[in-house]
């Protein structure tokens, strides 16, 4: 399924990910515990994650019932609620790139 493949890349490497339907749909067909916790902290932080759980259970709904347990957890939601704090928090020490801009000048040397 290389149409499904997304290529991020990170610190100067190219990766090669599973788009979000793709990654809820392989942690349903798995099904284990820590799949759905995955799957209820996932459909927290992300509408998209939300949609292909409901796309991929409409039909099965003892897997549904499974997986809703973990979207009413208030453990699941807090847990999701630090994620979002931290990436936040990890947002405010970004620096904004600009490219072709310093954001200090450089004094001029003196011949």
């Amino acid at each position: 399924e290389s149409e499904r493949l997304v290529t991020v890349v990170m610190h100067g490497h190219p990766l090669r990910i599973v788009d979000i339907e793709t990654l809820v749909r392989l942690k349903l067909k798995a099904a284990g515990p820590k799949d759905l916790y995955d799957i209820g902290i996932l459909a927290h932080l992300n509408a998209e994650a939300k949609e292909a759980v409901a796309k991929h259970c409409v039909h099965k709904p003892r897997l549904l019932a499974r997986v809703k347990r973990y979207l009413d957890d208030p453990r699941v939601a807090a847990a999701a609620a630090e994620i979002r704090e931290g990436e936040r928090l990890l947002g405010t020490f970004r620096k904004p790139r600009i490219r072709g801009h310093h954001t200090q000048s450089r004094p001029k040397r003196r011949e």
